[in-house]
């Protein structure tokens, strides 16, 4: 496509959610079976709480006498440290954490800990109570106070919730631990589920204190609910996130947090009013207080065993209260004063396995929020407070249950009659992966709608839930060419409507154009960063930009819509020693495409002396300028300049005769913490005399690099440049965004001009004649290889590394023009090979193949020519920077 420029400017047990299994193939689940806690723990024992006292980071130790070792090495006695407890009337509480008092027999599953201390393996589920049975027998039952329950849709095994028989059960780890891995037979049949401390219909539960006395509770002022008394009259509890981020998720999390907060502040028979606060350094988590409400990221302090892979916890919420009691309503609560959210280490697997990534954050986090409000687990399982996390793309949506509790703590007047019922709904398909939903609000005392949505004949499954008072909502899931069925009811802290009547239709296919992909990022100057990517598609209308905004980890969109058929612009005005980062999007009538590859790039600072221009590459900021004179004897032998084509910070290329024909590539590397220089490699595709200067814009010092007629082999300079300065190229990190943006038609002087510029490329130089057109051929433009010559040749390049890693992989295409395009191995921003296909008909009969590089890795390039099968493998053994320039690849027919 052509290439031209516009220039502008610019699932939960306690605090913790435990994710149940589900039976799809990429799902990632908390295995629930006794196995897994057999296999994570280090030491298993029977023993009996003899005592305990407070531990450091607000833990308490508990004194185990070892009745019984079932695995490791046998002690008579050991110290299990537990997070929570009470100390000088300060509790911290993590519902879930099992309660363990004086003379109570346990069975527990350890891991070493601190200070000679023994942790839980799994925090929540790896202690037993040691109640008697019947007939003398002992049975073992989950000490944790959060009894995992399974709902239907998980595909779970129904046995977590069960009793086990002690003797039984412990054969059964001895003998797994000498490697019988039989089937369990030590469960024991159900026992009733305790009846709720409400009605029926109000199952969820809410943090109690102890009565007991420190450092387990509270003493005399126990036996208490806790909330906050922040909201009365109106005020607001703020919630900071972590300066950290969270991985895996686009901004670090602070949008999901920001809906989670939503979902608990939007309900108007409440007083909750969360609000999102900003960034912080705080990251005491549950080791003490710094009055900082934080969520924070990665379990930087260990406060959650091990690492989530497969299984194992998400995240743990809880909240300090201090044992002070305060009236409210005739009741007596305990004030909480601050609440703190960790995430586990590894969370971002479970996030890139989960095919809802974005509301399975926000699921977590609101569910967080909740015991944070003073909200235990309860037995209700389609509640955001079940035990287990859904992942199912409802993402922080409260439910009755929820919203009951919210008004039983939290309520500003009674309590409201049950809805009525949303009528009218009606679905329509906006795109091919989004629907339109409407409907009429009939009831003035709704606390939010739930949405719910089924694949064809399937079961409905809730899909999210919408603040009060809305009509409408775009559905933004949905799959291409498939059929969806719609229900919606309103709900509110009474109970829910009757659904409305159901829905269906089909959505389209999808029509959205492919996405670009190879985005680069190259600095021009102290005020324009240029854009080069890939265009995927054939059926786009524009391209939409968008830039980072580093204060609020969001991408904000650039009001101009790029041109169809652009794969570069320069993006102006900006600041200087700034550091952006970009992304593009496709757009046509059917929608807009996913985001290309984001790509980074700091402008220079004021002061450097390298500007690019039509003839100079700038490289490394701006510190040093490339340029490249040549000579060709066929039209006189005369030196002329070749013109220059941005491409990274480090990077950039060169031609002589057109744009589209690319002669010579350069990188420059920062190698000083390696052995003191700069470095410099450069790769030719063409045999022609060149010389290649390069100039330290800094020191003065300037290299020459020449090449001889006939030679097409690169260099690697690891000396080229003494470092004489130190610090970062480029300044410093800033947070500003581009400014506006003007028409095309602009000053030349795009550096002191605010607008966008198409066409900024340097005017083509001639090009020779070639003969009719050759027959096109049926290649396929693919992310792992290039077509050349109207999709005839195709070239792939496998690469690796013999120097030491032993790494191995495909290079990543990436699209110059119909003749030439380059390949990278690690990183988009890195190329290493440039490769270029001439029709040489006219000369000699054969099409020409030539490639250049940057690596001195062990590669091998196939071309196959998809017309008439024929094959060329060009292998290129560890060490050899030559290219090859072969003007006998392939013969045609005359």
């Amino acid at each position: 496509m052509p290439t031209t420029t516009p220039t502008f400017r610019a699932p939960a047990l306690g605090a913790v959610l435990l994710l149940a299994a589900i039976p799809a193939p990429a799902a990632v689940f908390f295995d629930l079976e006794d196995g897994a806690l057999e296999e994570r723990a280090a030491r298993i024992v029977v023993g009996r709480i003899t005592g305990a006292e407070a531990a450091p980071g607000h833990a308490i130790d508990y004194r185990v006498e070892v009745e019984a070792t079932v695995r490791g090495n046998p002690l008579d006695e050991l110290t299990l440290r537990l997070p929570g407890g009470v100390r000088d009337g300060l509790a911290l509480v993590i519902p879930g954490t099992p309660r363990l008092r004086p003379d109570d027999r346990t069975l527990l599953f350890l891991r070493p800990g601190a200070d000679s201390t023994f942790d839980l393996s799994h925090p929540f589920l790896g202690a037993f109570l040691i109640v008697p049975g019947d007939h003398g027998s002992e049975i073992a039952v989950r000490a944790s106070d959060a009894h995992p329950l399974a709902g239907p849709w998980h595909g779970l095994r129904h046995d977590d919730g069960l009793d086990r028989d002690l003797a039984s059960f412990v054969r059964w780890l001895t003998d797994r631990g000498r490697g019988d891995r039989r089937a369990p037979d030590y469960f024991l049949q159900p026992r009733p589920v305790a009846k709720s401390l409400r009605d029926d219909a109000a199952k969820w539960e809410p943090v109690v204190s102890s009565p007991e006395p420190e450092p387990y509770g509270c003493g005399d002022f126990g036996g208490h609910r806790i909330r906050w008394f922040d909201f009365e009259g109106g005020g607001s509890v703020g919630w900071r996130t972590h300066f950290s981020g969270q991985d895996g998720l686009p901004d670090g999390g602070i949008s999901n947090l920001r809906v989670a907060i939503e979902s608990w502040k939007t309900d108007p028979h409440s007083i909750i009013r969360l609000e999102y606060s900003g960034l912080t350094s705080a990251d005491n988590g549950f080791a003490g207080t710094d009055g900082v409400n934080t969520l924070l990221f990665g379990d930087p302090r260990d406060q959650i065993p091990g690492t989530f892979e497969n299984n194992g916890l998400l995240a743990l919420g809880g909240a300090w209260f201090l044992c002070e009691l305060r009236e409210h309503r005739g009741d007596l609560f305990h004030p909480i004063i601050e609440a703190d959210i960790v995430t586990q280490d590894g969370l971002e697997n479970f996030l890139a396995a989960s095919p809802h990534l974005r509301r399975a954050a926000e699921e977590i986090f609101a569910h967080e929020l909740g015991h944070t409000l003073g909200f235990a687990h309860t037995p209700e399982p389609q509640a955001l407070m079940f035990a287990f996390a859904h992942d199912d793309g409802r993402g922080a949506a409260l439910d009755v249950d929820d919203l009951r509790g919210a008004f039983d703590l939290y309520g500003n007047s009674g309590l409201p009659p049950p809805p009525e019922a949303p009528e009218d709904l009606e679905a329509t398909g906006v795109f091919a992966t989004a629907v339109m939903l409407e409907w009429v609000d009939t009831s003035t005392v709704e606390s939010n709608f739930r949405l719910e949505r089924r694949h064809g004949e399937g079961d409905f499954a809730p899909i999210v839930a919408i603040a009060a008072d809305r009509d409408s909502f775009l559905d933004p899931t949905v799959d291409p060419e498939t059929a969806y069925g719609y229900r919606i009811r309103a709900q509110n802290a009474a109970g829910a409507s009757e659904y409305s009547g159901e829905v269906t239709l089909t959505t389209a296919a999808d029509s959205r154009p492919e996405a670009p992909s190879n985005l680069r990022a190259a600095p021009l100057s102290s005020r324009i960063i240029r854009l080069t990517w890939q265009d995927n598609a054939t059926d786009e209308t524009s391209f939409a930009l968008a830039v980072l905004n580093r204060t609020t980890s969001t991408w904000v969109e650039i009001p101009f819509a790029v041109p169809p058929d652009t794969t570069s612009v320069r993006v102006v005005e900006l600041h200087p020693g700034v550091d952006y980062t970009f992304r593009v999007r496709a757009r046509n009538a059917y929608g807009t495409s996913g985001p290309s590859n984001s790509a980074s790039a700091t402008t220079y600072v004021d002061d450097n002396g390298c500007v690019a221009g039509e003839n100079e590459l700038c490289l490394l900021g701006g510190r040093f300028r490339a340029r490249v004179s040549f000579s060709d004897p066929a039209i006189g032998g005369g030196v002329m300049n070749a013109a220059a084509i941005p491409s990274t910070d480090q990077t950039g290329m060169f031609w002589f005769f057109g744009p589209e024909n690319v002669e010579l590539v350069v990188k420059m590397i920062d190698g000083r913490d390696a052995n003191g220089h700069f470095w410099v490699f450069y790769g030719g595709i063409t045999d022609l005399k060149f010389d290649l200067e390069i100039e330290d814009t800094v020191t003065g010092h300037t290299a020459v690099y020449q090449n001889s007629r006939g030679d097409i082999c690169g260099n690697a300079d690891v000396l080229a440049f003494p470092g004489t300065l130190t610090g970062d190229v480029g300044g410093p990190t800033a947070r500003i965004l581009p400014k506006a943006v003007l028409p095309e038609e602009v000053p030349t002087n795009y550096v002191d001009a605010v607008g966008v510029h198409v066409g900024d490329e340097p005017l083509a130089r001639a090009n020779a004649v070639t003969p009719e057109p050759i027959t096109g051929g049926d290649c396929v433009r693919g992310p792992d290889h290039l077509c050349l010559l109207d999709g005839r040749l195709r070239v792939e390049v496998g690469w690796i590394d013999r120097h030491g890693s032993g790494q191995e992989g495909e290079g990543r295409a990436v699209v110059l023009s119909e003749e030439s395009g380059y390949f990278w191995f690690f990183a988009p921003e890195n190329l290493e090979m440039v490769v270029k296909a001439l029709d040489g008909r006219g000369v000699n009969g054969y099409l020409w193949f030539f490639f250049g590089v940057l690596t001195d890795l062990e590669y091998s390039i196939t071309v196959t020519d998809t017309v008439t099968g024929k094959v060329r493998i060009y292998n290129n053994p560890p060490g050899s920077l030559c290219g090859v320039a072969d003007i006998l690849a392939f013969e045609l027919e005359p």
